[in-house]
């Protein structure tokens, strides 16, 4: 068994780059991980609806679906 420390800063920090990039954080790509991450944080649903948003403006997040925003709301909510 291994332990490990976990840090949660008040202000959510997202790197500018994919979702995928902000819950992988440089290390080695698991699906089921990242799936697992998606489901218990409560993003499915969120990434679901960023496909259905139109893609016409830049988005502060590069997203897999360019032209949306996440708000500070839901970077506390979820992140």
């Amino acid at each position: 068994m291994s332990a490990g420390i976990g840090y949660a800063a008040q202000i959510p920090f997202l790197k500018r780059d994919s979702i995928l990039d902000n819950i992988v954080f440089g290390r080695r790509f698991s699906r089921e991980r990242y799936m697992q991450v998606l489901y218990e944080c409560d993003l499915v649903a969120d990434i679901q609806d960023m496909r259905r948003t139109p893609t016409d403006s830049p988005a502060p997040l590069t997203s897999p679906i360019p032209g949306v925003d996440i708000s500070s709301g839901e970077q506390g909510s979820h992140l």
